[in-house]
Order: C-alpha cells, then structure tokens, then sequence
C-alpha cells in the first residue's frame, strides 16, 4: 500500500512522477515490513514445527511465478510488485523441505544472493530498456533486502531460542 499512492498521483497527472532515489528506498523498507515480518514469523515457527509438503509445493508454484514475473519472462502490468511476495515464499519452501535449522539458514543465504544475481543480470530489472526503472527497481530492492534481512535474522535467533527452550523442557 505504501507504493501505492505514487500510482495513484501519477495516473492522475496523466504521467509519470519523478521520486527520490531516497524516498524510493524509504518505500522498499516499508514495502518489505509485511513480508519480512511473515519471514521472521515463518522461521522462528518453523524452527519447532514444519508445515505440510503441500504448503511448500504451492509456495514453491508462487515463487516461481514471481520470480517469471520479475525476471520479464512472464509478460504484465508492474513486474516491479511481484518482488515484494518472493521472500516469504523463499521461506516457506525452505522451512517446509528443509528441516535443520542450520542447513535452512545457510541454503537462505545462498537462494537470497542467488536471487539478487539473478535480478542484477535479468535485462528486465538490470539493464532494462528503461533507465529510471532500473533506478526504481533497485531502490526498492536496496531498501527492502536489508529490511528482510534483519527481521529474517531475527526470527533464526527466536527460532534458534525455542529450540534451546524445548530441549530443555524435554530433559527435565
């Protein structure tokens, strides 16, 4: 919704407004708090519960079609929006296939900067027809990855605790 009233105002002047660089990042942070929050949620469950195959298959579809999305591959309005869903699908497939909480985090690490490689070299968001997308684009995703990062980090240090907290209640 915080992306959402640039939009707006544009349609309404009949052409495109011009933002920051600045603003467009403060946007990406608060455009990612709602996914990154589900990340952090989704790992500091998931360390102590795994949800069903068919939660991550689907997530799995999602993610993929996202990622088509964003990459251009799949054609449509804004691929620019589908950025947002890709890292509480990334993590749903992970805590559902991948049960050990170390394991999960290393192989989060390497899908995040797989996925950030990618982006950089899909013509879509890195060297796209569209200079100022390219801008847009990665504002965004300069204020959005730090978010889900840390908030990412977050819920492996809760899931990490809960771990620690269930061990010990098991052996006493």
């Amino acid at each position: 919704m915080v992306l959402f009233w640039p939009a707006v105002a544009a349609a309404s002047f009949n052409g495109r407004i011009d933002l920051p660089f600045g603003v467009i990042v403060a946007a990406g942070v608060f455009g990612a708090l709602p996914g990154a929050v589900a990340v952090l949620l989704l790992e500091w469950v998931g360390a102590t519960r795994t949800p069903p195959s068919w939660a991550g298959a689907l997530a799995a579809v999602a993610l993929a079609y996202c990622c088509l999305r964003v990459t251009g591959l799949v054609r449509g309005a804004e691929p620019g929006w589908f950025l947002f869903p890709i890292p509480p699908l990334i993590e749903l497939v992970l805590i559902t296939f991948i049960t050990s909480p170390h394991t999960r985090h290393a192989a989060g690490w390497v899908v995040a900067v797989a996925i950030l490689l990618i982006l950089w070299l899909t013509p879509a968001v890195g060297q796209p027809a569209n200079p100022q997308f390219a801008k847009d684009a990665w504002a965004v995703i300069i204020g959005g990855a730090p978010t889900t990062a840390l908030l990412w980090q977050v819920g492996v240090w809760l899931g990490r605790q809960s771990l620690r907290h269930d061990r010990r209640r098991g052996s006493s």
